[in-house]
């Protein structure tokens, strides 16, 4: 769906599409090697990017920690880099870079062999006032706050107990 309509489709939709991959363990792994392949192949969707970008915020560790298998029983893995790299490519596009930073920051706990700080810099610079002061504020929580602390900001946000996956 967000492959093929992913400029048309509502905040609400968009919003109710991430909280169901949330709400659900089962899909996490799942759905964040899916919403990267699709992020990668149809990159003009601004949806399909939303989505795709906050969950592997949120999941991007298994990316690179769990394998998937395509339908030809081939192993697919990534490294940090090819994440960091296509999260580049999507500021360097000028999309959703709000977002970007976001799952970027969320990413600077999990990832070890990256350092995201030279991206959050070249953000303080953007032309738009929102992302500049996105990335100025990232770049003083990353240099200021403790390392212990930051674990706890940046810890996935629990769902509410009516949108968690009932399970029998």
């Amino acid at each position: 769906m967000l492959c093929l309509s992913g400029n048309y489709v509502s905040e609400e939709t968009t919003s109710n599409i991430i909280n169901f991959i949330l709400s659900s363990s089962e899909l996490n792994t799942y759905s964040v090697h899916k919403l990267f392949l699709a992020g990668k192949s149809y990159g003009d969707e601004e949806a399909l990017i939303r989505v795709a970008v906050y969950i592997i915020g949120e999941f991007g560790d298994k990316l690179i920690s769990q394998s998937a298998i395509t339908e030809d029983n081939v192993s697919i893995s990534y490294s940090e880099a090819d994440i960091v790299n296509w999260l580049q490519s999507i500021l360097q596009r000028g999309k959703c870079a709000e977002y970007v930073l976001n799952c970027l920051l969320k990413l600077s706990i999990k990832f070890r062999n990256i350092d995201i700080n030279s991206i959050i810099q070249n953000e303080t610079k953007a032309s738009n006032y929102e992302v500049q002061q996105r990335a100025v504020e990232y770049k003083l929580f990353k240099n200021i706050v403790p390392d212990d602390m930051k674990r706890e900001v940046l810890a996935p946000v629990p769902l509410p107990k009516s949108l968690e996956v009932v399970k029998k």
